[in-house]
């Protein structure tokens, strides 16, 4: 599974624990690192040069060239993260879109909440 940075031009690939970071024009490898568990997906914020990785409860935070930031376990299973901004980090869990605050100035985490998802049933 792979993600693409289209602004710093890089790409993330993740195959069972091991995320490699490379360079998307010169085809070349960047970093390389491995993770405690099997890592499912991850997702580029372009505008802050975040990679946000995620295992079954656990989302990573790397910078674009692999340095570690932070960690966060949730509660449950994250099916994916969706997208993020300068202040939320989005990911849907068993049918609910939940989301965390991470403040990027102190490189923290903050209390989850959760957004339940319209039903699509109609009567």
């Amino acid at each position: 599974v792979s993600s693409i940075n289209d602004y710093d031009l890089v790409a993330a690939t993740i195959i069972k624990q091991t995320v490699i970071i490379w360079d998307i024009i010169r085809g070349f490898t960047l970093n390389g690192f491995e993770l405690p568990e099997e890592v499912h997906g991850s997702i580029f914020n372009e505008k802050y040069g975040y990679l946000y990785i995620w295992s079954d409860n656990i989302i990573y935070i790397y910078s674009v060239n692999g340095t570690f930031i932070s960690k966060y376990q949730v509660e449950g299973k994250i099916d994916e993260i969706i997208g993020s901004d300068d202040k939320f980090i989005i990911y849907k869990s068993n049918s609910e879109l939940k989301y965390v605050s991470f403040d990027a100035s102190r490189n923290i985490f903050m209390k989850i909440s959760k957004i339940p998802i319209a039903s699509s049933t109609s009567k």
